[in-house]
């Protein structure tokens, strides 16, 4: 698929070049420049990479730790008794309600 196209099949082409050139010029986060630069990541792909993608390794692992973090703390508990904690279980639903 040619490049321009790729550009004008997106649905916000002007955001992801602004979060594209962010990240190229983010000077802490030369490991994805370096990639763009080696063709690591093919010209193709920057119209669809994710700003998840883009950001760099610290970045990542920042964002895996609160990840993992809020999925604990959204896990709902048992009781020793067995039973769902009440609490908890209303705000999973209205967690849930707002996706």
């Amino acid at each position: 698929m040619e490049f321009n196209l790729q550009w004008s099949q997106l649905k916000s082409p002007r955001l992801q070049l602004r979060t594209l050139m962010w990240n190229l010029r983010d000077t802490q986060n030369p490991d994805f420049v370096r990639l763009v630069i080696a063709r690591a990541i093919a010209p193709e792909q920057l119209p669809k990479i994710t700003s998840e993608d883009m950001a760099s390794a610290a970045k990542q692992s920042e964002r895996a730790v609160l990840r993992e973090r809020h999925e604990r703390e959204s896990t709902l508990q048992r009781s020793l008794s067995g039973m769902v904690d009440e609490s908890a279980l209303s705000a999973y639903k209205a967690l849930c309600s707002r996706k």
